[in-house]
């Protein structure tokens, strides 16, 4: 009974979105997602849930019950990850996928982006910290 008490719990918090992007969940996908079906067509129907909202675990589960709804896609991405260790994660890749002009290129370019990723993932949604990278630059 305390999980269920948790998990509503987190939908009252803020159930309508994600709560490590900000994005709009689809609660309209609940009890739609058919294995049958994914087998059959695989990534492309996974990718039509991937905001289907799902409970994440706040920290490593052997504790009292603490949960966030995400999207499936961000749970799945974020996996057994705390939200560090996950944040750290998506700095990486917003590093390491950042094109960079020949003028802005350099040895302190990825310092200079990880610096400002890390600066805007401590109070921002994703898409938030990914423009700061890009006005960053």
């Amino acid at each position: 009974m305390e999980y269920k008490r948790a998990i509503h719990r987190a939908v009252e918090r803020g159930g309508d979105r994600d709560t490590y992007t900000g994005q709009s969940l689809r609660w309209d996908l609940i009890s739609l997602y058919s294995n049958a079906e994914s087998e059959e067509r695989g990534r492309a129907y996974k990718k039509e849930f991937g905001d289907l909202p799902t409970v994440d675990h706040v920290a490593d589960g052997l504790g009292p019950a603490d949960f966030v709804i995400c999207s499936w896609r961000v749970n799945d991405a974020k996996n057994d990850l705390d939200l560090s260790e996950f944040l750290d994660v998506c700095r990486a890749v917003l590093v390491h996928s950042s094109p960079v002009s020949e003028e802005q290129s350099g040895p302190d370019q990825a310092h200079r982006l990880t610096a400002v990723a890390t600066s805007a993932c401590r109070s921002s949604s994703l898409t938030e910290v990914a423009a700061a990278v890009e006005l960053g630059r």
